[in-house]
Formats: C-alpha cells, sequence, structure tokens
C-alpha cells in the first residue's frame, strides 16, 4: 500500500502498481547527417536516429526547427514520420542555417 502525508494529513491508501506509466522526455535524436545526394545550395537533406531512450512510450513524430544566424529557432515542420527530411522552402545560398530535430 502506498500512501502520502503532507500538511493537511494522509492520504487513503492506495495499491501499488495500480497501471499507472510514467512517461519521461525521450532522448534527443542522435547521429544527425546531411544526405549529399539531395543537399544543395537551396534545399538541406538529413537523417537521424532516434535516442538511446524513448521515454516509456514510442516516438510516434518529430518536429523540425531552423534558425537563420539570428538564434531565434522557428518550426519549420512538425508531425514527421520517417526519420529523414527534406527542406521544403528555399534557402538563402550563402545563408548559415542551424537546425533541431
Amino acid at each position: 500500500m502506498i500512501q502520502a502525508t503532507n500538511e493537511y494529513g494522509e492520504s487513503s491508501e492506495s495499491l501499488v502498481g495500480i497501471g499507472a506509466t510514467i512517461l519521461l522526455v525521450p532522448d534527443a535524436p542522435i547521429n544527425l547527417q546531411d544526405t549529399i545526394a539531395v543537399t544543395s545550395d537551396e534545399v538541406a537533406a538529413f537523417t537521424w536516429v532516434d535516442g538511446i531512450t524513448f521515454g516509456g512510450s514510442p516516438i510516434i513524430d518529430y518536429r523540425i526547427l531552423y534558425d537563420q544566424s539570428i538564434n531565434d529557432f522557428i518550426v519549420l515542420e512538425e508531425n514527421i514520420v520517417p526519420q529523414t527530411y527534406e527542406t521544403k522552402v528555399t534557402l538563402t545560398k550563402g545563408a548559415e542555417y542551424k537546425f533541431k530535430v
């Protein structure tokens, strides 16, 4: 049995392990790599691998963010299911971009 005690008193007893699942934030993706055959002056393409731990539940999708050297990451696309991405916006030649998955 589990019982909580605080300044208001004691809670009623509850059974141990009654089915609750604690989910944690999954680890960040790893091995982010350029897809050289696709990346050009106007398109960035990359792949990645899931982090080591998933947080207790399968990863169902990803979000891609980017920054154009102003230190302000903007959501580029959400609900990415495969572990690969190709930008759908035209990138500016010579500009520096940072991406987060």
